[in-house]
């Protein structure tokens, strides 16, 4: 067969892989005001990612930025390494990493927190929070970090439908002292990979204060929004709009690049298509719509529902691990594929729009990140308080200061920085 060839406009439209690439930046776009952090006086340390594909204000990674302990940076010298003689070594690990999204970023990310924790003679925890994508060669080292008394926490998120292609061997997540799932549903299965009573739930949040209700002008319609596609049940989507025709009142608009979305809109005529918003525009459509429909075919956190309820909207979904953020006051589950039930819920939300929407907000407050904050550092507080500090440990000679490492703060009372 002959190669094709790529005449000069093509060729003008690939671009050319660097060899270099960029330093990665994991920090948010939106920042928090000091008097908005939660303090934390415990020992802590965030081993952070951040997907693009989150919008500012979203992402559990947000827990980073109102938690006010350190997050661990990769050091310039640490990154020219991984892009340079350690290059080879971090493809190589990449590759026979049993993880699905682990890559030779979090290679080299995992080498800076070795370094940082072997080195440092004072016992502290370190939080993996997406520990499927970030967690992987520290399992060799397990028994040294433990001799030195540091304890590990990882958060895990894809739901256990999903772990047969996220990691093809759980074995390394038996070396976390605790493992925090987004949902309760997730707990019995992770505490099947670890053998242990180790694993709990402890909640994702929201910004509050970023997403929240707002007025706008009464129409005669009812808006409806939809966003997203992970896990998302379009045919159910389609089924449920088939039941409620524009006659009914309803009206829909779609947040998202899936061509399936595209050709609903297509089709629909009581639909409206959104794709690229930005935050701000992705924030006033919300505040615009009166309901949020997310049909699913599994789940254990999505990040638009609580985004919806800060804003004000009821919620119709399917039953998954969503449920836990949930109430009866705010939100209608139907059963995965049930698009009957789906659009008696929105009617059911319709007739006590008011109610359900102050029941959504008051809901959502719940799971602000100032509260999921305050949650995390107990959770960090209670696993010091299980975790005495062995012969071993103990007698390691403190670090002095002339090596720049801190000393320990000591556990004080949680309170609002």
């Amino acid at each position: 067969m002959t190669r094709p060839v790529l005449q000069s406009s093509e060729l003008r439209g690939i671009r050319p892989m660097k060899l270099i690439q960029p330093k990665p930046d994991y920090t948010s776009p939106c920042t928090v005001p000091q008097h908005q952090r939660i303090a934390c006086r415990l020992p802590v340390t965030f081993i952070k990612y951040r997907y693009r594909h989150h919008a500012g204000p979203s992402g559990y990674s947000r827990l980073c930025d109102y938690v006010d302990t350190p997050t661990l940076d990769l050091s310039t010298a640490m990154y020219w390494l991984g892009e340079t003689v350690g290059r080879p070594f971090c493809l190589w690990a990449s590759k026979r990493s049993t993880q699905f999204e682990y890559s030779r970023y979090d290679c080299v990310q995992e080498l800076e927190f070795l370094t940082d924790a072997l080195l440092r003679n004072r016992r502290r925890i370190y939080h993996f929070i997406y520990a499927e994508k970030s967690f992987s060669l520290t399992a060799r080292f397990a028994g040294r970090l433990k001799q030195r008394g540091h304890l590990l926490v990882g958060t895990v998120h894809h739901m256990p439908e999903q772990q047969s292609w996220v990691s093809r061997n759980h074995d390394h997540f038996r070396h976390f002292d605790r493992l925090i799932t987004m949902d309760e549903r997730s707990v019995p299965y992770w505490r099947t990979i670890t053998g242990r009573s180790n694993v709990q739930w402890v909640a994702n949040g929201v910004d509050a204060l970023y997403f929240h209700p707002r007025n706008h002008p009464a129409t005669a319609a009812t808006r409806v929004v939809f966003a997203g596609t992970h896990e998302r049940d379009l045919e159910a989507l389609e089924a449920t709009m088939e039941f409620l025709p524009p006659s009914t009142g309803f009206e829909f608009d779609l947040i998202g690049k899936s061509p399936a979305i595209v050709d609903l809109a297509r089709r629909f005529p009581h639909v409206r298509h959104h794709q690229e918003l930005s935050d701000e525009a992705y924030r006033n459509l919300l505040q615009q719509c009166s309901m949020l429909l997310l049909p699913l075919k599994s789940s254990t956190f999505c990040n638009v529902a609580l985004e919806s309820m800060a804003c004000g909207l009821p919620v119709v979904t399917t039953k998954g691990g969503i449920e836990a953020y949930l109430n009866s006051d705010c939100a209608v589950v139907a059963e995965v594929g049930d698009a009957a039930g789906l659009a008696e819920g929105l009617h059911q939300l319709r007739s006590r729009l008011a109610e359900s929407s102050e029941a959504a907000r008051l809901q959502a407050e719940r799971f602000s990140w100032q509260e999921v904050a305050r949650q995390h550092i107990q959770f960090y507080a209670e696993l010091l308080d299980s975790s005495p500090v062995t012969p071993a440990v103990s007698s390691l000679r403190p670090m002095s200061e002339s090596r720049g490492r801190p000393e320990m703060i000591p556990r004080e009372t949680i309170t609002d920085a």
